[in-house]
């Protein structure tokens, strides 16, 4: 059975890149411009808005409530939490919906219907780029330096990608069927958010609920930038390498509910 998923997973990317990659940055490149020429300053907003939203925390918590933090340097603590979540909540929550917000196209053109998601999570790996670099020059401005240990970044990187690919693309394989899921998406979301060590240390959790945070994948890629960012470490690589794995087994679960479904979501989006 292993050796089938791992056959399915090579054939699906290798699929993925030969007929389809370039219409989906096409499409992530066209969106990037569009919203871009919605606001005055373009894609300037794009750096203005990482740059505020860590100006109100540093305030708020490094200005305002300065001696009241959890742990040292806890601003810095903060916005890492807060920058990687954002990563992948606006990814998944806007992705799962993918499908249904290209409904004319779903159902004018026979495609691989993870495209759309695909599209969108591209876009955001975009911004989310952007605003790690203003992180990452925050951090050195407060006084981190860069050590090597920001070599094994990209790796962190690639596993929460496919985490977020994983969980978005069967997400979006359900919410056509299921479009109150889309709600329920949001609200799970908000819950996760406080059960991801963003404002605490995981340890300083009681311990018969320290189960909760350990079967929680967030939880163990916030602490694998922690590592490298705040505490110049290498992460823990034994559950960063069970989260890629589940990650590429969701993408390729979702990959294929999407074919599954094909037929299924024609009948579904002509009725909304």
């Amino acid at each position: 059975m292993g050796c089938g998923v791992a056959l399915s997973l090579r054939n699906l990317f290798a699929d993925m890149k030969k007929n389809l990659w370039e219409l989906v940055w096409f499409r992530a490149y066209a969106d990037l411009k569009s919203e871009a020429s919605r606001t005055y300053v373009g894609i300037l907003w794009w750096i203005i808005d990482p740059i505020m939203q860590m100006g109100i925390f540093y305030l708020v918590f490094g200005v305002g409530l300065r001696g009241t933090g959890r742990t040292e340097n806890f601003v810095q603590f903060l916005l890492i939490g807060i920058i990687i979540w954002r990563w992948f909540a606006t990814s998944v929550n806007f992705s799962s919906g993918a499908i249904m917000q290209n409904r004319n196209l779903v159902l004018r053109l026979d495609i691989d219907k993870w495209v759309f998601p695909a599209t969108l999570i591209a876009g955001n790996a975009f911004k989310f780029l952007i605003a790690y670099a203003v992180l990452i020059g925050f951090l050195m401005y407060s006084g981190m330096p860069l050590t090597w240990h920001y070599l094994q970044l990209p790796m962190i990187l690639l596993v929460q990608l496919s985490l977020i690919c994983g969980v978005a693309f069967v997400l979006a394989a359900l919410v056509p069927l299921l479009p109150d899921l889309k709600n329920v998406i949001s609200h799970l979301l908000q819950l996760t958010f406080f059960l991801s060590g963003i404002f605490y240390e995981v340890e300083d959790m009681p311990e018969k609920f320290q189960w909760i945070f350990e079967i929680n994948p967030m939880v163990h890629v916030i602490q694998a930038y922690r590592a490298v960012m705040l505490e110049g470490q290498s992460p823990d690589w034994v559950p960063l390498m069970v989260i890629f794995g589940v990650g590429l087994l969701l993408i390729w679960a979702g990959s294929a509910l999407m074919r599954l479904l094909n037929v299924v979501y024609a009948k579904a989006l002509q009725a909304v």
